[in-house]
């Protein structure tokens, strides 16, 4: 059985939007973003097809970046990327900024989230957006493991770089081994700045 769930920022009432609303064969959930939130006048719609559509912890490709794993779930047709995470107190993403939108939602824990030169402490059911371009950085202050689901926009970005990186560690290890390219290197490749590192 095939998945297939996709996404869409659609402009309510666009002729596009109305278009894509009439062409959903099967599950089509629709829900207005809030005046006050950051979509704006956006409506996202959620295709699901065939499948269920669920998906259990830990289901998908998994990565360990350091003290994080990233585990991203199956999408398709580009929209997005899906991964829950989970990282050790203490470990996140330094302060960086990318071309591509970023969320975060806090499942459990407390991280040190900052957006801009704003910085806030987020605990579970809270969220952290970055759009492209934004500096932004995110920690878990402990005390425990902390996990956070993130969505990134367009998709396989994200997991690209997260591939990229940990390939350069497999091969023997550590990422400065001869030949290897340094952390930098495949940020600057992937479009990603590190801001004071």
């Amino acid at each position: 059985m095939r998945q297939e769930v996709n996404a869409h920022a659609v402009d309510r009432g666009s002729g596009e939007g109305k278009a894509r609303r009439e062409e959903a064969a099967l599950t089509v959930l629709s829900r207005p973003a809030p005046d006050s939130c950051m979509f704006g006048t956006k409506q996202w719609e959620v295709r699901m097809t065939e499948a269920s559509g669920l998906f259990l912890v830990g289901e998908g490709k998994t990565y360990q970046l350091g003290q994080i794993r990233i585990t991203f779930k199956p999408t398709t047709l580009g929209d997005y990327s899906l991964c829950e995470m989970s990282n050790a107190p203490g470990s996140g993403a330094g302060l960086h900024r990318h071309a591509y939108d970023e969320w975060h939602i806090i499942i459990e824990g407390s991280y040190e989230c900052r957006v801009g030169e704003e910085v806030r402490t987020l605990g579970p059911g809270d969220m952290m957006f970055a759009a492209g371009g934004t500096p932004h950085g995110i920690k878990n202050l402990g005390p425990g493991v902390g996990r956070q689901l993130g969505i990134t926009s367009p998709a396989g970005l994200f997991e690209a770089f997260v591939a990229e990186v940990v390939e350069s560690q497999v091969d023997s290890g550590s990422a400065s081994r001869q030949g290897a390219p340094s952390f930098r290197d495949i940020c600057a490749k992937h479009g990603i700045e590190m801001i004071n590192a």
